[in-house]
């Protein structure tokens, strides 16, 4: 097994630099986009499209919510708002640009970024069911699985997904 040489790290044109660098700035800039002011309006038709498709799934599941905008409310009391950052659109995004900065044909970028977004998209919805499912039945688990839970496992599933793309690609 050989090892880098720590030496080729020092040069900023490394392509380790380059994917560091580009996903810092694609985070920050989403970071910034997501607490602007005006991001409640651009994105809002995507919060409440998101918020839509968790009251159908969770009406099929047999768990109704009224929904209202983004705004998700439970006849048991339970209530949330769907923002941008529980949209897929931040976890989709890294993943994209990740994918982006490696090397593959155009084609391979083209077909690993739509599957990686529509996997992080369907991880995401099942993480907001399940959220909702978990402040109606068992409150008191919300926040482990909402801060701590749910995070890990999509940080988990986009880059196992970046992983298992990346090897498939360079076969």
């Amino acid at each position: 097994m050989t090892c880098a040489n720590p030496s080729r790290l020092r040069d900023l044109r490394h392509p380790a630099w380059w994917l560091a660098g580009s996903l810092v700035v694609v985070l920050a800039g989403l970071w910034v986009i997501q607490i602007h002011p005006l991001a409640g309006g651009v994105f809002a038709p995507l919060t409440v499209l998101t918020a839509q498709l968790t009251a159908f799934i969770l009406a099929a599941i047999g768990l109704p919510v009224m929904r209202e905008a983004a705004t998700l409310v439970h006849a048991g009391g339970f209530a949330c708002e769907i923002d941008v950052a529980c949209t897929a659109l931040i976890p989709a995004a890294l993943l994209a640009v990740s994918m982006a900065l490696l090397r593959a044909t155009p084609r391979a970028h083209l077909m690993g970024i739509i599957l990686g977004a529509l996997l992080v998209v369907l991880v995401n919805q099942l993480r907001l069911v399940s959220l909702v499912w978990l402040g109606v039945q068992a409150p008191g688990y919300f926040d482990v699985a909402h801060n701590l839970l749910w995070p890990a496992l999509l940080i988990l599933t986009g880059s196992g997904y970046g992983l298992i793309w990346l090897r498939a690609t360079r076969r």
